[in-house]
């Protein structure tokens, strides 16, 4: 009450026990400290990520939820979204990698499923991952996605266009990969292509993109990145000057 009235908020910290414990359990010397705030926070590792936080906040009237950091290279801990959002991020991950390798061949939703490594997501869980990596435009859906699929086959590979997708030629026995010819840049980008250019982790580009701080349109359902806003992002954030917008016409201008 006391830093309520002077506009104040105080934190505490506290240890765990041993033995762990979730909803303020896990509190050394028993969790009836819950009681005396407004909100807890636990922070606990992550089993595969060694530099990523869960955050899990519990609080009165509702107010709680898991939230992942992680730390950057410089040392920060950044925001990568909640679990679930993470976790689906990393099935396409997974997806793209599998698709990667199979030069362009159409595959089916259990075939994915077989080529990747442990530990493999759930069917479910990897055609969502599927169906959203293909409204994003980075793999293509047979039948397309315009198109009414139930009842049939789904199949998939890489967009045309996807950085990951190469053609493969066989030299004696040996098969040696070689880029497709680079297409001519975009005005658009994929969430993904962006966060390659970026040299950022999908997981942080989605994150910017949903906090509204990397400017991006809505096509339908589709996510774009204007280049040019992305390249002015980049130019605000390093404290640069921003470039004006270059409009090239195929008319002459008259005078």
């Amino acid at each position: 009450a006391t830093c309520r009235m002077g506009g104040k908020t105080l934190i505490l910290v506290h240890h765990v026990r041993k033995g762990g414990g979730e909803r303020g359990e896990g509190i050394a010397g028993g969790h009836a400290l819950l009681g005396l705030v407004d909100v807890a926070l636990e922070i606990r590792p992550t089993a595969n990520t060694p530099n990523r936080r869960l955050i899990h906040a519990y609080g009165r009237a509702g107010i709680g939820g898991q939230f992942l950091y992680e730390k950057s290279s410089d040392g920060r801990m950044v925001p990568v979204g909640r679990p679930s959002e993470v976790r689906l991020q990393e099935v396409k991950e997974k997806a793209l990698d599998v698709l990667g390798e199979m030069n362009g061949e159409l595959k089916t939703t259990s075939a994915i499923l077989k080529e990747m490594k442990p530990p493999r997501p759930s069917s479910e869980q990897l055609r969502r991952a599927l169906i959203e990596l293909a409204t994003d435009g980075e793999i293509q859906r047979d039948p397309p996605m315009s198109e009414e699929a139930r009842g049939k086959t789904h199949q998939w590979r890489l967009a045309e266009r996807s950085p990951r997708r190469c053609n493969r030629i066989r030299c004696g026995s040996r098969i040696m990969s070689r880029p497709n010819p680079q297409p001519q840049p975009s005005l658009l980008l994929t969430v993904s292509e962006a966060a390659d250019l970026l040299g950022i982790g999908r997981n942080l580009a989605y994150e910017l993109v949903r906090t509204g701080r990397i400017p991006s349109i809505r096509l339908g359902r589709v996510i774009r990145i204007p280049r040019f806003g992305l390249e002015q992002w980049v130019a605000r954030e390093a404290g640069l000057p921003q470039a004006p917008l270059s409009v090239v016409t195929s008319a002459s201008q008259r005078h």
